[in-house]
């Protein structure tokens, strides 16, 4: 079966905002604000992004604003706080991350004076990779889609 199967990448911004854009038209229904929440959330993923969209505008009473997709995305934020509970030294960490070189963030923990110990680093950075907040590829650290969300929505 799997065979079968066809792996679509994931759209870019711009193309996801020409599909929307294709399906309503220019005609300003929507805030820029409200777009790029989706666009962080659906991470590439045209359904998830016109998903959004669409129950955000159960929402809306004129135009789709972000606070609006705010109220949209509550369900799945609230279940992303429940299920991510990191310690206060891990949300620490994670907000003052920086995406970029996996010895670079080491270096910027230890002289911040976050760590004290280079391996106290990586463990943190483990935990945080082990939750599936980070992604780690080819000694570069990026969020993830879920740790994107997590960064912003953290309160």
């Amino acid at each position: 079966i799997f065979s079968y199967m066809l792996q679509l990448r994931k759209l870019s911004d711009g193309e996801l905002r020409e599909i929307l854009f294709a399906r309503m038209g220019n005609n300003n229904q929507i805030d820029n604000d409200a777009i790029t929440l989706a666009l962080d959330f659906a991470d590439g993923n045209p359904r998830k992004f016109l998903t959004i969209l669409r129950e955000a505008a159960l929402f809306s009473k004129n135009k789709l604003k972000k606070e609006d997709v705010l109220k949209a995305l509550e369900p799945y934020i609230s279940i992303m706080r429940k299920d991510y509970q990191l310690s206060p030294k891990d949300i620490n960490i994670f907000k003052l991350m920086k995406e970029g070189e996996v010895s670079k963030i080491v270096k910027f923990l230890l002289k911040k004076k976050i760590v004290k110990t280079r391996q106290t680093a990586y463990t943190y950075l483990s935990r945080l990779k082990d939750k599936g907040l980070i992604i780690e590829n080819e000694g570069k650290i990026v969020l993830s889609r879920v740790g994107k969300l997590f960064y912003r929505f953290m309160s």
